[in-house]
């Protein structure tokens, strides 16, 4: 071996070793990656307002003109370290069928028991960048909204690693849920702080059906081609 390959060996091995530690330095024991995956409250879906969730299907080359009204619910947050990797959201929706404002939509064959229905998403996301304005985004087909009724309930929750870095599911118009779930908080108070998603008398009411397929992916809808940097792909 010659004299410059002896000399460039260790060097080798040395930046090797050190590219090693940096990769493999573990996160401290306290460490909270809600302080460094924040969600942007003033950005989010708000029942109230189907303005800042419904939408018209967008104009891309060689749709028809029976525009279709699709519920994208986006959640937007910011990140300040180099990646984020082992994220999972969960959405979720609960739609009231005796809320159908139009008379054509109504099911004839509909089980009157199943006046609710309960939809869940879960979506994985991994080498997020370090950055602001992040998108996750979840989308309700049309055929949920035309045909199941008018959406009550939404919840949201994100988990980075196992750790819930955010959640919010207080939105919930009233109705019979709302109001079984008020009596419940007179009884027991300690289920004002949990999520509605999570409590049986909801979405283990027998009047309420979990349906699988009607929220989607973005990715899965024309609205993946829309803006489509602004928004993680999942894995």
């Amino acid at each position: 071996m010659n004299s410059l390959a002896t000399r460039l060996l260790p060097a080798a091995a040395l930046t090797l070793a050190v590219v090693s530690a940096v990769a493999q330095q573990p996160l401290p024991p306290n460490f909270k990656w809600a302080s460094h995956v924040v969600f942007n409250k003033n950005q989010m879906p708000r029942l109230g307002n189907d303005s800042s969730w419904q939408q018209k299907t967008p104009h891309i080359a060689g749709n028809s003109r029976k525009e279709q009204i699709w519920g994208v619910l986006d959640y937007s947050f910011d990140t300040d370290l180099a990646w984020t990797d082992d994220m999972t959201v969960n959405f979720y929706v609960l739609m009231d069928a005796s809320l159908i404002t139009k008379a054509e939509y109504k099911d004839p064959l509909a089980d009157p028991k199943q006046r609710f229905s309960f939809m869940q998403l879960t979506l994985r996301y991994s080498d997020i960048p370090k950055g602001k304005d992040h998108k996750v985004s979840a989308v309700l087909l049309p055929a949920a909204l035309m045909r199941f009724g008018r959406v009550i309930a939404m919840g949201f929750e994100a988990t980075v690693k196992g750790e819930v870095v955010f959640t919010t599911g207080n939105q919930m118009v009233a109705g019979e849920l709302k109001k079984g779930l008020e009596m419940m908080i007179q009884k027991n108070p300690a289920v004002a702080k949990e999520n509605w998603w999570t409590l049986q008398p909801i979405v283990g009411n027998d009047k309420c059906v979990k349906r699988d397929g009607y929220l989607v992916d973005r990715a899965k809808t024309p609205f993946a081609f829309s803006a489509i940097d602004d928004y993680e792909m999942s894995k």
